[in-house]
């Protein structure tokens, strides 16, 4: 397993919620984490199985959306670091699986 440490600072007083997102060719399902926003900073790591050719994406969403997490396929709302899978075998590691 890999490990990353995450740092943000948002500048935007709508923005309650970041969701990282780790894909690869060789991970069958994508590993999502939500991160809330405690007075506009984000810190926390995400582990993820070790291997070349990860994409990371970051998305920002606004505090008025409802169904910040639905849209990319992920479970509950998570909190601060909690990861979710969102389908298949849980990775033992991070909290809710959604599948």
């Amino acid at each position: 397993m890999g490990e990353l440490q995450i740092n943000a600072v948002v500048n935007s007083p709508t923005v309650s919620t970041l969701a990282v997102t780790v894909t690869a060719a060789d991970l069958s399902d994508p590993f999502v984490f939500n991160f809330e926003l405690v007075n506009g900073t984000v810190t926390g790591q995400i582990i993820v199985p070790a291997g070349g050719r990860r994409t990371i994406t970051v998305r920002a969403y606004d505090v008025s959306d409802g169904d910040r997490c639905g849209r990319d396929g992920g479970g509950g709302h998570g909190g601060r670091g909690v990861g979710e899978r969102r389908a298949g075998g849980g990775d033992g590691r991070g909290g809710a699986r959604d599948g």
